[in-house]
């Protein structure tokens, strides 16, 4: 999947190579660590700064959807920096293609795949298709009180979740 990206806010697979015990991956230099633990030590982002991170996120979901795959897993951890700096003067690359998948324009998926805090509700119904990629408000609020249902309705269900620590 990575081989067909060619975004400024995905990082780039530059080739692989592969023995009889292991398959090497050269990947695009990031140097500056998850987002997630960027927005944990900032203590204020000015709007314009929030503004520059989200075009991003918005410009890397989209050129995904372009391909027509499903990330399936976007949460802060899996945006990284690329530089050792702030927020502000960092671009975002995402990462973490492991559940992403092929999703054509009208078909819908129906395995639950994701992180628990962050899968988006239509996953929980098993019938979704690339809009689960699409943050949502409501997404936000109602994260606290889905990640305990969430997991014993796996069980009960069968759903494939990563639990993402």
């Amino acid at each position: 999947m990575l081989r067909v990206m060619d975004h400024p806010n995905i990082v780039r697979l530059y080739a692989t190579y592969e023995d009889e015990r292991f398959l090497y991956l050269v990947m695009e230099l990031c140097e500056g660590g998850e987002l997630f633990d960027a927005l944990a030590e900032a203590t204020h982002l000015s709007e314009p700064v929030v503004q520059v991170a989200m075009r991003q996120v918005f410009g890397a979901v989209a050129h995904c959807h372009s391909k027509q795959i499903v990330h399936r897993d976007l949460k802060p951890e899996n945006f990284i920096l690329q530089k050792n700096a702030e927020v502000e003067t960092s671009p975002l690359k995402l990462i973490d293609f492991g559940l992403a998948t092929y999703c054509r324009e009208n078909e819908e998926l129906t395995d639950a795949y994701g992180t628990v805090l962050y899968v988006a509700p239509e996953v929980l119904g098993e019938k979704y298709n690339h809009a689960c990629d699409v943050p949502r408000h409501r997404d936000v609020r109602t994260k606290p009180r889905l990640s305990a249902p969430l997991v014993a309705r796996g069980v009960r269900r069968r759903l494939t979740v990563v639990v993402g620590f």
